[in-house]
Order: structure tokens, then sequence, then C-alpha cells
């Protein structure tokens, strides 16, 4: 299982919503496996979210508030991605200008899966604080697009 193709999944609410499309993209035949790797990817989104928006606040960054409106806590918890992913891609364009970078490059660079159980997931839940000055400080390789 790979945890990108998970991502691309589970960011994919058609898809998400289906659960033989999510066996077909995930390579599994078993519908109880799929529905438990999407358990996985609500608990690391939830992790990452929380890492992430403690990251900001301590950086000045006003991080969106998470309110429930009627929806789902996992659909809550992808705006509430989406929104803190935004703040940090302008902090970083605050720093070096537009590069094109987007919430799945920020994911992928900041570990987004902290499920042990996924080949480029990391095992260390605070690899965000740790990684993201470093993140900060100058720009990926290839994105900056001035």
């Amino acid at each position: 299982m790979r945890a990108d193709d998970l991502y691309s999944v589970a960011m994919d609410e058609k898809k998400r919503k289906n659960i033989d499309e999510v066996c077909e993209a995930l390579g599994v035949t078993e519908v109880k496996t799929a529905y438990k790797h999407l358990s996985r990817f609500k608990t690391c989104l939830n992790d990452f979210n929380t890492n992430l928006a403690g990251l900001l606040s301590h950086l000045g960054t006003i991080i969106p508030e998470k309110q429930p409106e009627n929806l789902p806590i996992f659909e809550i918890n992808l705006g509430w991605f989406s929104e803190l992913t935004s703040e940090l891609i302008k902090l970083r364009q605050s720093l070096h200008g537009f590069e094109g970078i987007g919430s799945r490059d920020i994911a992928e660079t900041l570990n987004f899966f902290l499920h042990p159980a996924y080949p480029c997931s990391t095992r260390n839940e605070n690899t965000v604080l740790k990684i993201l000055p470093d993140y900060l400080k100058s720009p990926p390789d290839g994105t900056k697009t001035k």
C-alpha cells in the first residue's frame, strides 16, 4: 500500500464515497482493508492538522478556526487541512515569492502520514515540528517561478 495512492483517494470526495473505486485505486480486494486504510488516513489527517496548527500558531500565524458546521468531522478536518496548508503557502510566499506549491506538496514534504504502516511515513509524530523551520528556509528545487 502506497501512502501517495491513499492520499489521492482520500482527498477525492467522489472516489472516497465509492468503496469499489477505493478498492481499485488502492489495489485491494477486501472492502474491510479499504475502510481500514481510510480510517488510518483520517487519523493521520487529524494529527497532521493539530501539529501544523500548533506550529503555525507558534510562528505567529493566525490559524483558521475549526468549527463544526453540520459536516461530518472528516469533512471539517479536510477543510481545516486546506486552510492550514494555505496559510503555510502564504508564509512561504512572503519569504520566497510565488512558488506554485500546493497542499499535496506540503503534505509530502512534511510527512503527512504519521502511521508506520505506509512506506513513506515517518515514525515520529513530532517530525512536522522538526522539519518546518528548514522548510521555510529555502524553496524546494524547481518550484520557484517568480
